[in-house]
């Protein structure tokens, strides 16, 4: 060629991305110094954080002015108790103009920039638009040196390459499942994208805030110029959540496979123009949103045609990431162990909450969730009150983790994962008729795709069905 092609990420239309973020939603988390030794001089640029309480990472190497051959990288692991450096072979290549990609991560987006102007809705989330004059389009490709690709552990660097890795490394999960769909769209990387909203409450006053302590996943549609991507995106850490825990949320692997989870049943939901799915099967994250799914006052119901298919599409995304994550982690138990939060509560293995309630769906939990009961009371960080979709994916995650345990003795994790698959086509042929669409029948596709594997089922649903009494097509499917 005459002219070098521009590195692919620059390819992007970054007001793309920036549209995604509209309906996101995010909550707190976590810290942990480093003791690594540092091969090399640090070099930080003087930059001033944007918030007070951002923890915010720069580059080690900005200069990145020599490129050495790379043969393995350093990513750093949360393994329960603390976070150790690893060395992992370094999968793909820095490019002509040192950008990082690799087999499946297309490139890295650093310096993202955008703000919302939001008000509340009448679902008590917030409805959000791109204010244009105050986002930035300044981004750049991700570029990385040294030759041993080691960075210190509180660097961008560190970060990128880090949830690369264990992004990568979800690829390479579902490709080793049988039967899988193929084609599933190639990804970009957007680390620590500075997100800010202007909030217009109901009553008139306002808040501003920053999105911290959050993993997403965002598709970008394909066009004429560009095939369909994935984008995950990786928050800051505030420092308050630093300081109560001694990990980033990058470090622990189930992270990365739940939003990877996102990707994988965005791939097999298709768009259906009678169900409006596209923002939920776009748009995820593993922490809690800042505000409860429902209004202080519940005089909405959300068994209206449009709203009850949606909720329950919003419960089992979440449900499905957190199960996909689980089987993608081998099926270990504790893979969130000490994570803020997330760790017995939202760990699949776990029978109880970290406050000791059992988990499943009885009527008054579907009632809550539905907007028919007022939520539970609030008992703290992490704990659900049966109003948002991630307490959906707490209430049924562990259920259906041992009920398609217990029905597959003999099938090692990559098999299991292969009876999510069958569920996501499932889910797929089922929300062409939204009017079918709730919490109960999505889990009876569930029952049935564990039937494919084995019919003979009883003994498995003893405690499955003592756990799912509020949804009793569920109930009477396990049953049969």
């Amino acid at each position: 060629m005459l002219h070098r092609q521009k590195p692919f990420i620059q390819m992007i239309q970054v007001g793309t991305i920036m549209t995604l973020f509209a309906n996101s939603g995010c909550n707190p988390f976590v810290k942990m110094k480093n003791p690594t030794e540092k091969k090399y001089e640090v070099i930080l640029p003087r930059e001033t954080s944007p918030s007070p309480d951002l923890r915010w990472l720069v580059k080690e190497d900005p200069a990145c002015v020599s490129s050495e051959v790379v043969s393995e990288i350093t990513i750093y692991e949360w393994n329960g108790h603390q976070t150790v450096a690893k060395k992992v072979p370094f999968i793909g290549h820095a490019g002509p103009d040192k950008e990082f990609v690799s087999t499946s991560i297309v490139g890295s987006l650093l310096g993202y920039k955008s703000t919302y102007n939001c008000k509340n809705s009448q679902s008590g989330a917030d409805d959000c638009t791109l204010d244009k004059s105050k986002s930035s389009s300044d981004e750049t490709p991700f570029a990385m040196c040294r030759g041993n690709g080691t960075y210190g552990r509180d660097s961008l660097e560190s970060l990128t390459l880090t949830a690369q890795y264990y992004t990568e490394d979800a690829y390479r999960f579902y490709d080793s499942i049988q039967g899988r769909l193929s084609g599933i769209a190639k990804a970009i990387l957007i680390p620590q994208p500075l997100v800010n909203r202007h909030v217009t409450k109901a009553d008139g006053t306002t808040r501003d805030s920053i999105d911290v302590n959050n993993a997403s996943f965002a598709s970008i549609p394909a066009t004429a110029t560009q095939p369909k991507l994935g984008v995950f995106f990786i928050f800051p850490t505030s420092l308050k959540a630093f300081a109560k825990s001694p990990l980033n949320l990058w470090e622990v692997p189930f992270v990365m496979r739940h939003e990877f989870g996102h990707h994988v049943l965005n791939h097999y939901v298709k768009k259906n123009e009678s169900l409006s799915i596209a923002n939920d099967m776009s748009l995820e994250s593993i922490m809690p949103e800042p505000s409860r799914k429902h209004p202080d006052q519940y005089t909405l119901s959300l068994t209206s045609a449009t709203a009850a298919p949606q909720f329950a599409l919003d419960g089992i995304n979440e449900t499905f990431a957190d199960l996909f994550a689980y089987f993608a982690g081998n099926g270990a138990k504790g893979q969130l162990a000490g994570v803020r939060c997330l760790d017995v509560t939202r760990d699949p293995s776990s029978e109880v909450t970290a406050k000791g309630h059992p988990k499943g769906l009885d009527k008054a939990r579907v009632d809550i969730y539905e907007g028919r009961s007022p939520a539970l009371t609030d008992e703290g960080c992490g704990e659900p009150q049966f109003d948002d979709e991630h307490d959906i994916a707490t209430a049924l995650g562990q259920p259906i983790a041992a009920f398609i345990e217990g029905a597959t003795p003999n099938l090692d994790a990559v098999g299991r994962a292969q009876i999510l698959l069958t569920w996501a086509t499932k889910i797929n042929a089922l929300v062409g008729t939204p009017s079918n669409v709730s919490l109960d029948t999505l889990i009876v596709e569930m029952v049935k795709a564990v039937k494919l594997k084995n019919p003979l089922i009883a003994a498995s649903c003893v405690k499955f069905k003592a756990a799912i009494t509020g949804l009793p097509k569920a109930f009477d499917a396990c049953a049969d």
